[in-house]
């Protein structure tokens, strides 16, 4: 019997509504820079983190940890091109390293949890 935490569509909805704060976030022409709140590089933990829970969320609702992780990869990488080709904005290897660390730890989560509702 598979135990559950959460229904799967609040599942389903906790990921689309990660991937839509992430899109916005890293599309969006202006948003604070990286000295925000006079914190040097505040934003590789914003990056860490929409890009784990993203990739967390994802991974627990379809199961497929290699598929996520290098969609979300592939992602992080095309973001700060297109930020710096196209946006007002710059593309920041930091950044992408961030964004790796996220989507590692989210897959890796995301395995854990799911193991976790299939065992129970």
């Amino acid at each position: 019997m598979t135990r559950r935490v959460f229904p799967r569509w609040v599942l389903s909805a906790a990921a689309w509504v990660a991937l839509v704060l992430q899109l916005i976030m890293l599309y969006a022409p202006d948003v604070p820079g990286p000295d925000t709140f006079f914190i040097p590089r505040l934003d590789l933990v914003a990056h860490c983190v929409s890009f784990g829970l993203a990739a967390g969320l994802w991974t627990a609702l379809v199961s497929r940890p290699y598929l996520i992780g290098a969609l979300f990869a592939v992602h992080a990488f095309v973001s700060e091109a297109i930020q710096a080709a196209w946006l007002t904005r710059t593309g920041d290897w930091w950044d992408i390293v961030a964004d790796l660390v996220g989507v590692a730890a989210g897959v890796v989560i995301g395995l854990r949890a799911l193991r976790g509702w299939r065992r129970g």
